[in-house]
């Protein structure tokens, strides 16, 4: 094994090694400094999707605990829509800064926040200890049955339509169907007003059908329905319809 001895600024080997004779560096003369300093920091967090229950109405607060400095900030912003496949390409909404904040204008049923941390010293951190979301829910909504009606034929498609009083973003209206004499809310499918249902696709095949209506409010606030009707199409209605085409032909 050869040895190397190191002089200044040349390495010598002792004895011969193939391809090695003498080796020059240069000796490292100058201070080292670490990596650039950073002015300022960002911490990115981003929550699950929040689903409140069946009878939300509206998101309320955002709201948060934590500390900061002149040298930290806490920045949130939130966005809501009506289902999660929405909420990829809704827009965030916000900074909000305060540790209290109204969002009162989300009313879609979905709601994911994020928040920014931001500090400008290596010394001094923002910190949140927790972040509470609360929104208006209705507890025990009022539900009223209409009488069940024997249709003589299985629905095909349904539209509903209804008049109301003192419906806003605080009430809750909503609309059901049955194909039994009940009063057991599952036996019920839940229906949009003032659009045409597919019941094929909602799995009703009854010859029967009684209405659900589901009325509720957050305090003193009063909603009532006035009036409803229901058009109903049966597949009797299309096979007539196709015998009188080819008949008059």
């Amino acid at each position: 094994m050869a040895n190397i001895y190191i002089n200044n600024n040349l390495i010598s080997v002792d004895t011969s090694i193939s391809f090695v004779s003498n080796v020059k560096f240069n000796s490292l003369t100058s201070k080292v400094y670490s990596a650039t300093k950073i002015d300022r920091a960002y911490g990115v967090f981003i929550s699950n999707v929040l689903l409140p229950n069946e009878y939300f109405v509206r998101w309320n607060n955002l709201s948060w605990i934590g500390a900061t400095d002149t040298n930290s900030s806490v920045y949130l912003y939130i966005k809501s829509s009506e289902n999660e496949n929405e909420l990829l390409n809704t827009d965030w909404v916000g900074p909000y800064n305060n540790s209290i904040n109204d969002i009162s204008w989300a009313t879609g049923k979905c709601l994911q926040f994020m928040a920014v941390l931001r500090n400008d010293t290596s010394t001094s951190f923002p910190v949140i200890n927790s972040i509470n979301v609360s929104y208006l829910s209705l507890n025990n909504p009022v539900k009223f049955f209409t009488n069940t009606f024997n249709l003589g034929f299985v629905p095909k498609h349904l539209l509903l339509t209804y008049n109301a009083q003192n419906e806003t973003d605080d009430t809750i209206l909503k609309f059901a169907i049955s194909g039994k004499d009940t009063a057991n809310i599952k036996d019920y499918i839940y229906i949009d007003p003032n659009k045409i249902e597919n019941l094929d696709h909602l799995g009703f095949y009854s010859d029967q059908i009684k209405v659900m209506i589901e009325l509720g409010g957050v305090s003193g606030t009063n909603i009532s329905v006035d009036e409803f009707a229901i058009n109903i199409s049966s597949e009797n209605a299309i096979r007539l319809n196709q015998i009188y085409d080819s008949s008059s032909s």
